[in-house]
């Protein structure tokens, strides 16, 4: 079993339900943000487009941020989802570096009173720590798609196991021409986008104009 994602571009508004439901689900707190949806501006005026481009951590089979952690905070899952243990977390962020997609982010506070419940007694050790996107296991293990896909209004995102010849996720993959992010990269992201034009899967490489909402 290897859970996957499809993202349809040609279904998604920018309406950033993915993004609330995530922040409720898990809990994020406040300038935090485990998924978000980036606007690509392109042309000039008045011949302008916009692309939005959902992003969270790409759960690569094949994760840069994992080998350079020092002390194994950062794993995979035999289902693939890359996973960050806070309990262990040193603080050095090296995973932060090592990842080429930018999807996790360094809390410098420790969970307070005044965070929300959940995260509440999360780390016992008196330093920062790094989160991410983890694929929303909770409610994965109970059967349960992600936050992000269930509240997804144009059912832009797919969810499903890559190994499944019979899941939605893999016929998709098969039969539909799909992109990555970074794909030269070797990386092997499990996130798959459709309508994904060349200049913005190798995002970071080449230039464009970019509005970043909500982070």
């Amino acid at each position: 079993m290897q859970w996957a994602m499809v993202i349809d571009l040609r279904r998604c508004i920018g309406c950033q339900s993915c993004f609330a439901a995530c922040k409720s689900e898990n809990g994020v707190p406040l300038g935090i943000q485990f998924t978000w949806v980036e606007v690509h501006e392109r042309g000039n005026y008045p011949n302008i487009q916009l692309l939005h481009l959902p992003r969270l951590c790409n759960h690569c089979e094949e994760p840069a941020c994992v080998p350079v952690c020092p002390v194994k905070a950062r794993y995979k899952r035999e289902d693939g989802i890359v996973m960050q243990d806070v309990n262990r977390c040193i603080g050095c962020r090296y995973c932060i570096a090592a990842c080429p997609y930018q999807v996790a982010t360094f809390l410098w506070e420790e969970p307070s009173g005044a965070w929300p419940e959940v995260w509440r007694g999360l780390a016992t050790a008196k330093h920062g720590f790094t989160v991410k996107c983890h694929g929303c296991y909770h409610r994965v293990e109970k059967g349960l798609k992600p936050a992000c896909v269930s509240a997804c209004i144009g059912g832009a995102r797919i969810f499903g196991d890559l190994e499944d010849p019979n899941s939605e996720v893999r016929k998709i993959v098969d039969i539909k021409p799909t992109m990555t992010l970074k794909a030269h990269l070797g990386t092997k992201p499990k996130v798959f986008y459709i309508s994904l034009d060349e200049e913005t899967a190798k995002y970071g490489k080449k230039e464009a104009s970019i509005i970043i909402l909500h982070r």
